[in-house]
């Protein structure tokens, strides 16, 4: 039996990464007690090819009083198909499935905004 393992990534040509604050994603919590809100700020370094991203999360109660906010910041370098396929070869996996979205839909290089990847890998020998 084949070990499955699934990694989302952006599609580099597609990704809005210019400096600019935006309001990525707004999520209601559990039992109408608030809100999540989620905004980013990316900048890519040509020379490296990484993308220095910093991701704010802020909590809300019912009333929008602000409970909590947390700064989280990554840096990565955002790899294309071609790319990231060699990378999973080298370390044994295989490609079994690549979605464009988390509907399942199918990758299309010059409009889907994610990679969504499902990897397999043979299971190890035991003696």
């Amino acid at each position: 039996m084949w070990q499955g393992y699934t990694t989302p990534m952006s599609t580099p040509p597609l990704r809005r990464v210019d400096g600019q604050l935006r309001l990525w994603r707004k999520c209601d919590l559990d039992h109408d007690e608030g809100m999540l809100l989620v905004w980013g700020l990316e900048e890519f370094d040509r020379a490296t090819r990484v993308v220095h991203s910093q991701q704010f999360i802020e909590e809300y109660d019912a009333s929008w009083v602000m409970q909590r906010r947390t700064l989280l910041e990554l840096r990565f370098r955002p790899l294309n198909r071609e790319e990231f396929e060699e990378l999973a070869r080298s370390t044994g996996f295989r490609a079994i499935a690549l979605y464009g979205d988390y509907s399942y839909s199918e990758f299309q290089e010059d409009t889907s905004r994610s990679m969504l990847w499902v990897l397999g890998k043979p299971p190890v020998a035991r003696g």
